[in-house]
């Protein structure tokens, strides 16, 4: 079974390298990009597009990464939200889950793990990225 998946992200750049690196994994097809949340939004409301998966960059210009989850929460409960963030900062954290966010992943972490959380993810888990924080605090 193939993961659909949109992609988030404001630096094209980045984007580019995770739609790479993303599809060689094979069971991976992104069928839509965005630089922000309103974009992100916008593309949604395409039929053709149908994700299961939306990554989405925690900090965007136009619409954050958690706004634009929430508002796909409520308008698109059934594609699966995943937070790429460059900060460890819990609060963040909260506020996507209170977003209804099923995953928080780090940006400092390798291709495989990305893609075994999407593929987690995809299967029902909520993924949430924490062993630097649980680390940190020990």
């Amino acid at each position: 079974m193939s993961i659909r998946l949109v992609i988030a992200e404001d630096h094209p750049l980045s984007r580019e390298g995770l739609r790479q690196y993303l599809e060689m994994a094979g069971d991976i097809e992104v069928v839509g990009e965005a630089s922000n949340g309103q974009e992100l939004l916008e593309l949604l409301e395409r039929p053709e597009v149908a994700p299961d998966v939306a990554l989405v960059d925690a900090r965007m210009p136009v619409m954050d990464g958690i706004s634009a989850a929430r508002a796909i929460a409520e308008r698109f409960p059934g594609v699966a939200v995943i937070i790429l963030s460059a900060f460890e900062d819990t609060q963040q954290v909260d506020n996507a889950l209170g977003a209804g966010v099923h995953g928080y992943v780090l940006k400092d972490r390798g291709g495989e793990e990305l893609i075994r959380a999407l593929r987690r993810v995809l299967a029902g888990e909520t993924v949430i990225d924490t062993e630097r924080q649980s680390a940190a605090g020990r």
